[in-house]
Formats: structure tokens, C-alpha cells, sequence
């Protein structure tokens, strides 16, 4: 069995799309299935030219598609199934006849009706409505004509039904190494981080230029610990460390994959009032290190409020700042009652959420798209 998998990011880049290329193809590869990845680096030469911005990486994605195709059919071993990560190598509908999976980590047409803040320019608005309706949401829909489509979570799911034509996708859930996403040694931890063992710590992880993941709401909760005075810590993993935040806030840059646990490890509290998600790594990966979390109903978190009633209240349908502030304060002294929600989340994540569980269906799905009969190139 050989699979190609295709991608249009970076090789060392983080980000979701990044973590679930690189687990897939480990896990794949473990099971003796031979793994071919085309990303950014298929491409001879390549450099964004000036226009590219405005066509919203059209122009790259169908590089890797012509890059990758062009591999795969002068490649002496053939190919059995071809997994997309969204429009990455869009135009390989037409390029050929093997199996694909299309990974929806999101919808384009979803991420554009979220809700924004009130000063975002008529210009971005504009931007977005042009980049994710039209361009690249018209891209999703072609790239999954034919294909077998995958989402990430039940609202990934519902997403496509309501906004696209014909995408009818199974969910399977992002998974984790939840062996090495566990609980770590507290004090050594707080340690490593400056933060005294009586000060009750809030988390965050997220890129800092994404748009809409939480970073204001962040803020604002910051400002009000530091106002009322309480030993209210905000541990902050992120890739840019900006200004203008209050002396209660540790901002670390770029932690490693391996530190990871210990960064969610040392808080009390996993907060992220996030705007849009597909089904977050950072949610399953401090819910795995035992950490409760505080999070907003999308994406993932649907599915989390659905299925466990206790941690059902913990998860707003609205995305302000005082709702998250007024439960922060109310659960800052219930240590005990936040260990067993801690240990409710990090039990669900290791049944739903494992790499094993998610590879396992995967394996499914592709001895599933494998045994049929391929459609004729015409």
C-alpha cells in the first residue's frame, strides 16, 4: 500500500495542518504503508510573486498539485490513494484517476461568516469575502468533486453540508500521542516557568497573527486580574511575543513539541476563546495533560459539549470577555473540582482522541476508497 498525502505547508512549520501531516504519515508508516508527502518543497524554485496575495496561494497550491502529479505518475511504484489536506494540489481532480481523500480541517466558507471584531476594516472584509467565498471556497468544492471527504469534527461536517453542494464527509476526529500529551510534575514545572506554586495560572497557546484566536479576549482578562489585584498568572505559548500587556502575563516563544506538556502541566486552567476551529490540537492537548479548559462552541467543542455533560458549562455559545472573566473568578478556588474535570477530559481524550484511534479509521477509510472502481480519465 502506498499513499501520497499532499499539503501546501512548510516543512518545520507548527500549526495544525503541519501536526496532522506529520502524525498521519508517522502512524501510517508504522503500520508498513509506504508514505509519500508533496508539499511546499516539491516545487523547483518556487517564489510567491506579488499577485499571489490577492489569489490567496491559488497559484502555489497548483504547483504542488502539478509537482505531485507529475511524481506519482513517473513513480516506478504506484500509487494506491491520494489524502488531501484541503485544496492543497486542487487540480489533481483532473490529473488523475486514484482514490482521494480530501481532509477538511475547516471550511474557507465557514471560517468567513464568523464574528469579528467591530474595527476590522471594510478593505479585510472585502479581502475575506473575495479569498474565502469566492476563490478559495470555490477551490474546496472542486477539490472535493470526486473525492471521498473527510471533517474533522461534527461542525466541520455541518459546515460543509449547509455551505457547499454535494460534500456528504465521515468525521474523524484529530488525534494526539497521548502518551506523551500527560499530566507532568507540577512544582517542577511552575519552576521552569517562574510561577510560584500559589499563584493560579491561566493558559493559552495560539500563532499570534491568526485572526480571531482569542488573543484580545486574552488580553482583556489579563488587565482585570491585574486591576483587582489577583495572583492570577497567564502562561502564554505563542510564536510572537507582543506589547503592551501587564506584568502578569508570561509570554514564551516557540516551545517545542517536547515541551509542550510541561507548559500546560504548570497551569490550572486551559482558556481559549477562540473564534473558529476545526478540532483544535491545543484544546486535546491540554485536555490530555489533565488541564479543564474554558473554550468557546465551535468546531471540536461542539462535539465535547455534546458528549460530556460536566464539561457542558465550561463551554459558551458566546465569545465575550466577561463571560470568561465571571467563571474564571468563580472557579479560581476550586481546586478539587477542577482536578476531576481536569481528569474527566484527559479520560475522554484518550478514548476519541489517541493516534491510534484516529489512524485506525483511517486504515478503514483507505482499504474502504481503495476497493472500488476507478472512474475513467476523460
Amino acid at each position: 500500500m502506498r499513499v501520497a498525502i499532499i499539503s501546501d505547508i512548510s516543512p518545520g512549520n507548527i500549526g495544525g495542518v503541519e501536526r496532522f501531516t506529520v502524525s498521519i504519515s508517522g502512524e501510517l508508516k508504522r503500520r508498513d504503508i509506504e508514505i509519500d508527502v508533496y508539499d511546499r518543497s516539491a516545487i523547483d524554485n518556487w517564489q510567491d510573486k506579488w499577485y499571489d496575495k490577492y489569489f490567496i496561494n491559488q497559484r502555489r497550491n497548483l504547483q504542488i498539485g502539478n509537482a505531485a502529479g507529475k511524481k506519482i505518475a513517473s513513480s516506478h511504484a504506484d500509487t494506491d490513494v491520494i489524502i488531501q489536506n484541503s485544496i492543497a494540489g486542487w487540480n489533481l481532480r483532473s490529473k488523475t484517476n486514484i482514490p482521494r481523500i480530501v481532509i477538511h480541517h475547516g471550511t474557507m466558507r465557514g471560517l468567513y461568516h464568523i464574528h469579528l471584531p467591530p474595527d476590522i476594516s471594510w478593505q479585510m472584509k472585502l479581502n475575506r469575502y473575495i479569498g474565502l467565498i469566492r476563490m478559495k471556497g470555490g477551490a474546496e468544492q472542486y477539490t472535493a468533486g470526486g473525492a471521498t471527504s473527510v471533517a474533522v469534527s461534527s461542525a466541520v461536517a455541518e459546515e460543509l453540508r449547509q455551505y457547499y453542494t454535494g460534500i456528504n464527509p465521515i468525521v474523524i476526529p484529530n488525534g494526539i500521542d497521548t502518551r506523551h500529551f500527560a499530566k507532568q510534575e507540577r512544582s517542577y514545572c511552575r519552576q521552569k516557568y517562574g510561577i510560584e506554586m500559589d499563584e493560579f495560572v491561566v493558559c493559552f497557546t495560539a500563532r499570534f497573527g491568526v485572526l480571531g484566536k482569542g488573543f484580545e479576549e486574552l488580553q482583556v482578562l489579563a488587565e482585570l486580574a491585574w486591576k483587582e489585584h489577583l495572583r492570577i498568572k497567564f502562561l502564554i505559548a505563542t510564536d510572537e511575543i507582543p506589547y503592551g500587556w501587564p506584568a502578569n502575563v508570561v509570554f514564551v516563544k516557540n516551545v517545542s513539541y517536547q515541551e509542550l506538556p510541561e507548559l500546560y502541566s504548570a497551569a490550572d486552567i486551559f482558556v481559549f476563546p477562540t473564534r473558529y476551529e476545526g478540532c483544535s490540537y491545543s484544546l486535546l492537548e491540554a485536555m490530555a495533560c489533565e488541564l479543564p479548559v474554558l473554550t468557546t462552541r465551535v468546531g471540536y467543542a461542539k462535539d465535547l459539549y455534546r458528549d460530556i455533560h460536566e464539561i457542558a458549562p465550561f463551554i459558551f455559545e458566546k465569545n465575550t470577555a466577561e463571560e470568561y472573566w465571571k467563571m474564571v473568578k468563580q472557579l479560581v478556588d476550586k481546586p478539587i473540582f477542577l482536578r476531576k474535570l481536569g481528569i474527566l477530559g484527559a479520560e475522554y481524550v484518550r478514548c476519541h482522541n489517541s493516534l491510534d484511534v484516529m489512524v485506525d479509521s483511517y486504515v478503514k477509510l483507505i482499504a474502504k476508497v481503495t476497493t472500488r472502481e476507478r472512474p475513467l480519465m476523460i
